[in-house]
């Protein structure tokens, strides 16, 4: 049986020698005398849009830290770096070493070897070697070790050796590897007039007097 000695809406159920009151929400207690604290809902805060004041402008040295390499100066121009290069360099940032000045002849004093030609760059005079010579003066020669494949220019016979390979030049042809141009004395194309013993000849395209 229920019984009305509960509070707040709960209702009682006798049990033996005892009762128990189910309570409703939100109330508890033997009675369902006790309410259950809870928070009441909060109204939501409205969005609000808060202006922010606009910070003034920055000034700032676009030549601060230098951009400008290989001791550049610098100076501002519409807050845009320019670089004033020392002469040896140039590009935007001055990041480029300038090629020596070609009204300046460092190659008067260099002579390469074997049909070599010196020209001058930032490292100083240099030879341009044609092929097999290699070297600072174009003094050494790049020799395969076997006559496969053929290492004789000109259609020059290989022969195999203990120690390598000969090449057999044919006529007009000179050189370890045929590759140098006998040019006879009375060539019209032969600018040299060389003396007994020796034959005009052409390293490349440089004609020398050499003893054969």
């Amino acid at each position: 049986n229920n019984y009305s000695f509960s509070y707040n809406g709960g209702s009682c159920i006798a049990t033996t020698n005892a009762y128990i009151c189910q309570c409703t929400y939100p109330y508890t207690g033997s009675n369902c005398e006790t309410a259950i604290a809870t928070r009441a809902p909060q109204p939501m805060c409205p969005c609000i849009l808060c202006p922010c004041p606009t910070p003034a402008p920055v000034e700032t040295n676009p030549c601060l830290p230098n951009p400008c390499q290989n001791n550049g100066g610098c100076s501002a121009a519409q807050n845009i770096p320019q670089c004033h290069c020392q002469p040896a360099y140039s590009g935007y940032y001055c990041e480029y070493r300038r090629k020596r000045s070609l009204g300046i002849s460092y190659c008067a004093n260099v002579t390469c070897l074997n049909g070599g030609k010196c020209f001058d760059d930032e490292r100083g005079p240099r030879c341009g070697c044609p092929q097999p010579y290699f070297g600072e003066r174009c003094e050494f020669i790049n020799r395969p070790r076997t006559c496969n494949p053929n290492p004789c220019n000109a259609d020059g016979q290989c022969i195999s050796t203990r120690d390598g390979y000969k090449c057999l030049c044919k006529n007009g042809r000179t050189g370890i590897l045929c590759e140098q141009m006998v040019v006879a004395k009375n060539y019209r194309w032969c600018p040299l007039d060389c003396q007994s013993g020796t034959t005009c000849v052409y390293e490349g395209t440089s004609p020398k007097c050499l003893a054969l």
